[in-house]
């Protein structure tokens, strides 16, 4: 559940931006697509070095710390009225949404060991559920005049921080010695 609501909060970054920033906040099309570019950069620059982050500290805080600053981020986008502030405001969403799916499988398959061989598996099928509801499902209520494209984005902020709540949840599991978990949510 987790993963499926980060899926929705990354889709919507990925899939809405350049429509919010260019219609919305009437910013350029370059920025828009500067913006989306170096979202995708941080996001995958992130993954690499969290990689080697969680050799030096406990993936517990990063995976916590990761929904404080996507929230953060998100909600100040929001209020950004200067396009020179956009693209600061996408790094940092891009570099706090980086981690949260590694880890949130890597914490998975520490807390549940009986089940590592399924929870890959079943991690990438909640994401692309999540993107699927933050792109598809979005647009279609749009369409329906039932969302605004700044509700959209709204929803990724508070999606972002129903997560903090998760991961907080999550990383509290403590594992067993037979290799199961008790998660404390």
């Amino acid at each position: 559940g987790t993963i499926l609501v980060y899926g929705i909060a990354e889709s919507i970054t990925g899939n809405w931006s350049t429509i919010y920033l260019t219609r919305v906040k009437l910013f350029s099309p370059a920025t828009a697509a500067r913006c989306l570019s170096i979202f995708w950069v941080m996001l995958t620059a992130g993954r690499i070095l969290s990689s080697f982050l969680t050799l030096r500290i406990a993936p517990k805080w990063l995976y916590r710390l990761s929904p404080l600053l996507m929230t953060g981020a998100f909600f100040h986008l929001l209020g950004i009225q200067k396009e020179s502030s956009a693209i600061p405001a996408y790094a940092l969403i891009g570099g706090a949404c980086s981690y949260f799916f590694p880890l949130s499988i890597g914490l998975a398959v520490t807390y549940f060991r009986s089940f590592k061989e399924a929870l890959s598996g079943l991690g990438v099928a909640a994401l692309m559920v999540g993107v699927s509801l933050g792109s598809s499902l979005t647009g279609f209520l749009q369409d329906l005049r039932w969302m605004t494209v700044t509700d959209t984005v709204r929803l990724a902020g508070f999606a972002a921080a129903f997560l903090v709540l998760c991961a907080f949840g999550v990383s509290r599991a403590e594992t067993s010695a037979k290799g199961t978990s008790t998660c404390s949510i």
